[in-house]
């Protein structure tokens, strides 16, 4: 009789469900596996069989079969073991027979006493679950409090595999009537005996599919945005000088605004000292958490790499060194390994001293600024890479830093070289640009900290109003004016821009007028926009 259980492999950055089919037949004691099952699988034959003696389960006087299916799937990994071990029970009829687990998924490595192992890769198992019809899922009981919980799928955490050998705990756990007992929000397969009915992934979560999700927010996170009860955000602690250095600048002010509130890029141009790294960090501090899903994203992607798990309210910020490698920047090897411009997934990627990085770099994001994601093409992998960072890019006048601000050392030539190592094609993706000004030394003077306080909190509070105004708005519906001289003088400019650029502008215009709330685009918020489209390299070349 052929006996199935389900776990979970990983491909890359998605999940597959794989079916394990086990024949038990009396004859000569042996042990097969087929569907190109993995060293690690292979292994798995002493822990299983140590630990099922350990239970007084003698497993091994059969003719022992295993098939893992999709067979055209490579598959590696200890966390077989727990299924491999709950497939030969069921073969020995050690479990009843309206046991249920055609919609369970069983992840777990065990030791060779019988003690279930903490597994990988479970933040992409999760992700998993948010969009199949599996509804229970055996995992390691220590990991039982780390999993992502949906609402509809039960969740049994087991210490030992002797559990599985207790009727009362297989009556409680498995049986036809506790299957079933599932949210109203999930989707229960009709079709039990059909293979391939667990395969088709469907939706079962509800309009708030989060209610149920353990998250810890009360824990120490990477960036100083915490959640409040009414699930506005706030910033508890900001040091006088960190806020007093840009409000002074009504233009700088606002650019912070729109860089808080969208996902454009950024290209700063300033002399060193002047605050452009400093401006790219707060940036990130001021961003509002993620929400549940994109978190869980970016929890898959830096799982890839054993990273420290982030934080429920943190965002991802990568800072990468100039000397960095380029699959340290846009990952590969073998298993693939995701580079930085992954990991700043759905956060914030700071080029520091942009122009020190080697320009074959930016070639090969140019591309992702736009679709979000790097192909990675290779012989026999085809990866798209998840690459939705917000990218601000900080650089100086010239190698010394000092060129149009003060006393410069470079000759001509040597600025040139140095400022055409971005090619004119990516500086055009780029959404905004602006040049740094040298901050005055009044702006550096110590100043009421209360007053300063009251300042930034109103800076919140705008910027709770805009991405309101933004969330009830479409940008691209908003009209432009209707006055004659204001649309001839528009479109003289425009017809000089290239198809690209005139988008832009139009967009960020359109973006402008939402923000200062106006019922149609007007000629000063297209002025504005075309401020922060000027290519300042372009300008001192």
């Amino acid at each position: 009789m052929i006996h199935r259980v389900w776990t979970l492999t990983r491909q890359d950055f998605n999940a597959i469900p794989v079916c394990i089919e086990v024949q038990c037949r009396q004859g000569i004691p042996s042990w097969d596996m087929v569907g190109l099952a993995g060293r690690a699988i292979k292994e798995s034959r002493e822990r299983v069989i140590s630990a099922l003696i350990e239970n007084n389960r003698d497993v091994r006087p059969y003719k022992w079969t295993f098939n893992f299916s999709p067979a055209n799937i490579s598959k590696d990994g200890s966390s077989y073991d727990l299924a491999i071990a709950i497939s030969m029970l069921l073969g020995i009829g050690e479990f009843p027979e309206d046991i249920q687990l055609d919609n369970c998924i069983i992840l777990g490595e065990l030791s060779l006493e019988g003690r279930v192992q903490s597994i990988s890769n479970l933040m992409c198992f999760s992700q998993f679950l948010m969009n199949s019809n599996f509804d229970t899922i055996i995992l390691p009981k220590k990991q039982l409090s780390q999993s992502v919980q949906f609402p509809g799928i039960r969740y049994i955490g087991i210490d030992n595999v002797n559990e599985l050998c207790d009727p009362q705990f297989i009556q409680k756990n498995f049986t036809k009537n506790k299957s079933n007992s599932l949210n109203k929000h999930c989707i229960n397969s009709n079709d039990t005996q059909n293979l391939d009915s667990n395969l088709a992934l469907t939706s079962k979560l509800s309009s708030n599919p989060y209610s149920n999700v353990k998250c810890d927010q009360n824990s120490e996170s990477n960036t100083n945005v915490k959640l409040t009860s009414d699930n506005s955000w706030i910033h508890p602690i900001i040091k006088h000088t960190d806020w007093c250095h840009y409000s002074s600048d009504p233009k700088l002010s606002f650019l912070l605004k729109l860089m808080v509130v969208t996902d454009r890029s950024l290209f700063l141009l300033g002399p060193p000292g002047c605050g452009k790294t400093h401006f790219a960090k707060l940036v990130h501090i001021l961003k509002s958490p993620l929400n549940f899903e994109k978190w869980l994203e970016c929890q898959v992607i830096h799982e890839m790499m054993s990273s420290k798990i982030l934080k429920r309210d943190a965002v991802p910020l990568q800072m990468p060194h100039p000397t960095i490698s380029e699959l340290g920047f846009l990952g590969g090897g073998r298993p693939f390994h995701p580079g930085v411009i992954s990991l700043a997934h759905n956060g914030v990627l700071i080029l520091d001293e942009a122009l020190e990085f080697p320009s074959r770099f930016f070639e090969k994001i140019r591309s992702s600024m736009e679709t979000k994601f790097i192909e990675y093409n290779r012989v026999g992998v085809n990866l798209k890479i998840p690459a939705s960072a917000q990218f601000v890019f900080t650089a100086n006048p010239c190698s010394c830093g000092q060129y149009l601000y003060s006393d410069c050392f470079c000759t001509a030539t040597q600025i040139k070289k140095y400022q055409t190592k971005i090619s004119r094609a990516l500086l055009e993706r780029i959404d905004l640009h602006f040049q740094f000004p040298l901050m005055p030394p009044q702006n550096y003077e110590r100043i009421d900290p209360d007053l300063n306080k009251l300042e930034f909190k109103s800076f919140l509070n705008e910027i709770n109003e805009i991405k309101t105004l933004l969330e009830q708005s479409k940008v691209n519906s908003m009209p432009f004016t209707r006055k004659a001289e204001e649309i001839q003088i528009f479109n003289k400019i425009l017809s000089e821009k290239s198809y690209r650029e005139k988008d832009k502008i139009k967009d960020l215009a359109q973006l402008i007028a939402i923000i200062h709330q106006k019922v149609e685009v007007e000629a000063a918020d297209i002025g504005l926009a075309m401020q922060f489209r000027k290519n300042y390299l372009d300008t001192l070349t």
